[in-house]
């Protein structure tokens, strides 16, 4: 079939990608850009709290990892600037470079077997857990027991020992071992106003100057599909970007919904000031990976480069995953208290404020693989829909970047074929 117009929906760094490599191989076919949001690339809109505008959550591209992907964008008129502090790892109140053996510190978690491991996917270790440290997952992921399977990504490897090896065919997954085992240097690229929202306004200018439609705030309803109807000119070929969780959301009562229960979660970012901070050990690095039972949910640490700070202080931001009835008020000062605890003054931390950034799912119960399959099958009879990539969690940028690149040949084959 000769159709006359592309529309990808969904406009994340890989859907807007997806456009623009499909222009760069066909220059004559409309493309049509649509989401229900109210901007293109709405993950890394900035918030602000207390008067600081500040990427919702850290944001860098890795060097070497995204060297091609950072190459693109500054074509494309961003500007950079490149930070050397290391990843730090945070486990309790033990805080090092990532790579460090944890073992030294705490022979009670994630150093019970001495010996060599090496394992494709985080799940086989979990039979290998003692109660310590089931315990101890549970209560800093601020999950139950019961649910350890489907956080157990977030702290292996990292918080292993190098003993222990994930080894498979993943690109992050490879590039983080090099980064553990000291044999490649990382830095990071962040944009010079700090904000990641300037790589959407200059990818917006792109997609503009490329003659690429964009339609926001437009409602998608994914019910269609199971009616088998989906846009109903079928001269329009429809490529869905959008998550798995978020199509099977509409579905209704078809067999695709009851695979899939998520559970949901709130996702804040917390905004402390730190004076004094060149005393302390934080300030050696961008980001800190962190897990701990002090405050339950805890993510990450890291310095906004967005924003300006006083003389002798500097800005701290924290992520926090909780449950939704919980206080995020309460957390503050579990955070305040927990700040003190690994070594910092109370007297030198300054409470911002904070603001809830977004909702978090994750799998309680369903297989997402038996879920895709039957996405599959309900399309696979409507000749305008495609999915490329059947997405069930969030992506790293540069992922989305060579799945851009991929994609826009296969779409392209479709239209000159057809």
């Amino acid at each position: 079939m000769n159709y006359k117009a592309v529309n990808i929906i969904g406009t994340s760094f890989y859907g807007c990608m997806l456009a623009l490599n499909l222009r760069k191989l066909n220059k004559k076919i409309k493309i049509n850009l649509i989401d229900q949001s109210s901007d293109i690339i709405n993950a890394w809109k900035e918030i602000n709290i207390d008067g600081n505008l500040i990427n919702p959550g850290f944001h860098a591209l890795e060097i070497p990892r995204s060297r091609a992907l950072l190459d693109t964008l500054v074509k494309i008129g961003v500007k950079f600037s490149i930070y050397n502090e290391p990843r730090g790892i945070l486990m309790n109140n033990v805080l090092k470079e990532y790579g460090y053996e944890f073992s030294k510190e705490n022979n009670k978690l994630f150093s019970k077997i001495k010996k060599n491991i090496a394992v494709s996917d985080p799940n086989e270790l979990i039979a290998k857990l003692n109660l310590n440290e089931k315990k101890f997952i549970s209560k800093s992921q601020n999950i139950s027991m019961r649910e350890i399977k489907k956080k157990f990504g977030q702290v292996f490897p990292w918080f292993y020992s190098k003993n222990y090896r994930l080894v498979n065919d993943d690109e992050g997954n490879r590039y983080n071992n090099l980064v553990r085992d000291k044999k490649i240097v990382q830095n990071y690229a962040i944009p010079k106003n700090g904000l990641f929202s300037d790589i959407s306004k200059k990818i917006r200018l792109e997609l503009d100057k490329k003659k690429i439609d964009v339609s926001l705030n437009k409602k998608i309803d994914f019910s269609h599909l199971k009616k088998n109807k989906f846009f109903d000119d079928k001269k329009e070929l429809n490529i869905i970007t959008v998550p798995v969780p978020f199509i099977s959301s509409q579905l209704g009562s078809s067999k695709l919904l009851s695979k899939i229960i998520l559970k949901k979660m709130d996702y804040y970012l917390f905004l402390f000031e730190i004076e004094n901070y060149e005393r302390y050990e934080i300030n050696n690095y961008t980001e800190i990976i962190t897990l701990s039972s002090d405050v339950k949910g805890l993510k990450r640490f890291s310095f906004p480069k967005s924003i300006k700070t006083k003389k002798n202080r500097k800005k701290l931001a924290i992520e926090v995953e909780i449950d939704p009835s919980t206080n995020p008020n309460l957390i503050s000062n579990s955070i305040k208290k927990y700040l003190n605890n690994i070594g910092i003054n109370e007297n030198d931390i300054f409470n911002l404020g904070h603001k809830k950034v977004r909702n978090t799912f994750f799998l309680k119960e369903g297989n997402y693989n038996e879920a895709i399959t039957e996405l599959d099958q309900l399309i696979a009879n409507i000749s305008n829909v495609l999915i490329p990539r059947y997405i069930t969690w969030p992506i790293n940028t540069n992922k989305q970047f060579w799945f851009s690149i991929e994609d826009s040949y296969l779409l392209n084959s479709l239209l000159v074929k057809g």
